[in-house]
């Protein structure tokens, strides 16, 4: 007969350690699949929400030009209008004097 209980004790030994390895080695990979999948997600996250805070800025800068050129449309109109009203002729109202003249005849 070969080896002694003490043979056998040391193959179990080597048995224990190879699957705790293996164990350990399989736990590591899922814990790694784990990772690998949640910064994907993470990466997805962050692409998003760069395209929205691109799409808000655009937004953003295109309604800034449109509320700019209605401001320098009115701010114009404004002048046009206020030359139009310096350049008309002032009323004079009539003389009270000629007014009464006119009536009477």
């Amino acid at each position: 007969m070969e080896g002694g209980p003490g043979e056998h004790t040391v193959i179990t030994k080597e048995k224990a350690q190879l699957a705790a390895a293996r164990i350990a080695a399989e736990a590591r990979q899922k814990a790694q699949g784990k990772f690998a999948k949640t910064q994907l997600r993470d990466n997805a996250f962050v692409q998003e929400k760069k395209r929205i805070e691109a799409a808000n800025a655009e937004k953003t800068a295109r309604l800034r030009g449109l509320r700019l050129a209605k401001e320098a449309a009115e701010r114009e109109t404004a002048e046009k209008l206020a030359a139009e009203k310096a350049a008309r002729p002032k009323r004079t109202r009539a003389a009270p004097a000629l007014a009464s003249s006119t009536e009477e005849q």
